[in-house]
């Protein structure tokens, strides 16, 4: 057993030192510099529990730690079709490299956000009887149970993403004759949030019109293969934080949300790239 061990972890020590030895192979590659590239992917996601205020005529209240999922589209042609490849939770990037590892970027990442029915949260706040009859009252960290007549809430068109990135390429091997690149990517960046939100309080709402909702800030790392000159894909995780005070619940009537929330995500890609 002990020879066993050995083994074994004589066989990670080789392969931790021939990739660190990989890493610090110069191959004769052309320079990134100046090359301009695109993506596009998929991907899930996942949210942290978020507090969401709610106000219009006849109500203000706050539900706490609010349980929600992605909502991903099932496999198949969905994803292959030009007319139906928006559909599913997507990623695309447009980018530029700086020199041979720097590169700026912007893209979008379509999120899909749909609060979870039938779990049990705390309320404080207020709801008049003109608003509901049936959830009418003063409550002061009560409980409710979130069902469809109550609150159905959900970015699903989406929860729109749309950064600035720095990023950082990082080569760590070559092989083929250098034809083919593993490398690793780095990044941070944030800006706008976008959302349209399909929202329904105590019965009455629609799925409202795209807006602005707040801005965000993420960092991302991954992994990088590059085959020849022009063709690459990618996986990567990319988490950050969303605010959003500016959640619309009936276009620009008096009807309005606010949450914060924290999101991670992955999403695998295929991308082009072009010297200029």
């Amino acid at each position: 057993m002990a020879w066993a061990r050995y083994s074994r972890m004589k066989h990670a020590i080789y392969l931790f030192f021939l990739l660190c030895c990989a890493s610090f192979v110069r191959a004769q590659t052309p320079s990134r510099k100046g090359d301009l590239y695109f993506y596009w992917g998929y991907n899930r996601s996942f949210f942290s529990t978020s507090d969401i205020y709610f106000k219009g005529p006849g109500y203000a209240f706050t539900l706490y730690d609010v349980k929600a999922t992605d909502r991903p589209s099932p496999f198949g042609k969905v994803y292959f079709r030009p007319s139906t490849i928006s559909i599913p939770q997507y990623v695309y990037r447009l980018g530029y490299f700086l020199s041979n590892r720097w590169h700026l970027s912007i893209g979008l990442d379509h999120l899909k956000y749909v609060v979870t029915n039938g779990q049990t949260v705390e309320i404080s706040g207020v709801i008049d009887k003109s608003a509901s009859l049936e959830y009418a009252g003063q409550y002061l960290s009560d409980t409710v149970v979130l069902a469809p007549e109550f609150v159905r809430f959900e970015h699903t068109d989406g929860l729109n993403i749309a950064s600035l990135d720095v990023g950082y390429r990082l080569p760590i091997l070559h092989f083929g004759k250098s034809r083919h690149c593993i490398a690793l990517n780095f990044g941070a960046g944030g800006i706008w949030v976008a959302t349209r939100t399909d929202s329904r309080i105590f019965g009455n709402g629609i799925n409202n019109d795209f807006h602005i909702s707040g801005f965000s800030a993420q960092g991302k790392t991954g992994l990088l293969y590059e085959y020849g000159k022009h063709l690459f894909a990618l996986f990567d995780v990319r988490g950050g934080m969303a605010s959003l005070p500016w959640i619309q619940l009936r276009n620009w009537e008096p009807y309005s949300a606010e949450q914060t929330l924290f999101f991670w995500e992955y999403y695998g890609a295929l991308g082009l790239r072009f010297h200029f």
